[in-house]
């Protein structure tokens, strides 16, 4: 009697392991649904040229076939992981893209405003580009790290004229259109990125950002209704 529970037992307990191993052997070759699957369907915005004279030329050409409209914020994490993805893809496609920054700095980033008005009075003296990069590369330092110390580090030569545009309380045109941009656009996080006139909710990682942009260049992602 014993040896038949014994067997009965083993038997059972073979039974659950193999169906075990066949849920497990199932689960691994059933095809998974890729992220790119789960991410919202990017929309076209009709009047996404308007953001191009509320930006500044990042990287590549303002006539470069595909152009990438990036809403940033200098105390955003993701910008700044973003920033070294948006110069790969510009290297990769030499002539092809050209990089526009539109100033969008979050009210919930106690930093970044001041910030993009920093960048701007850099760009008085064509350092935008650096100063932009030496914000990301130090952006731990933000708050305990003065703005002549970026700008130092960005090649501004005169700094006095640097720390008075600082320290003026005048409106920047260009940091408020973006905003205004921003808000018109329904962007409602940072970073945003357009890639001509195409919006990709949910980000847009090195391998998305290649796609889009080889869907720009060979027409499959083409503008809806160009503007003109």
């Amino acid at each position: 009697m014993g040896k038949l529970i014994d067997r009965v037992v083993n038997l059972t307990l073979t039974a659950a392991v193999l169906i075990v191993v066949a849920v497990l052997v199932r689960r691994e070759l059933r095809p998974a649904k890729s992220v790119a699957a789960r991410q919202p369907a990017p929309r076209y915005l009709e009047r996404w040229r308007d953001a191009l004279p509320g930006g500044r030329l990042l990287m590549g050409s303002p006539a470069a076939p595909v152009l990438l409209v990036e809403f940033g914020d200098f105390e955003c994490p993701f910008c700044r992981r973003l920033a070294p993805v948006l110069e790969a893809a510009e290297q990769a496609h030499q002539g092809k893209v050209g990089v526009i920054y539109v100033h969008y700095p979050l009210e919930s980033h106690r930093f970044a405003r001041p910030a993009a008005r920093a960048a701007e009075c850099a760009a008085l003296q064509s350092r935008f580009r650096q100063f932009h990069d030496a914000l990301f590369h130090k952006q731990d330092s933000l708050g305990l790290k003065s703005w002549a110390g970026y700008a130092r580090e960005a090649g501004v030569v005169n700094t006095d004229q640097f720390d008075r545009c600082v320290s003026d309380t005048t409106r920047l045109a260009l940091l408020e259109k973006g905003i205004e941009l921003g808000k018109a656009f329904e962007i409602s996080g940072t970073p945003a990125v357009l890639v001509n006139g195409w919006y990709y909710p949910g980000g847009l990682d090195s391998s998305r950002l290649t796609r889009a942009i080889n869907d720009a260049l060979s027409g499959k992602r083409s503008t809806a209704s160009p503007a003109k």
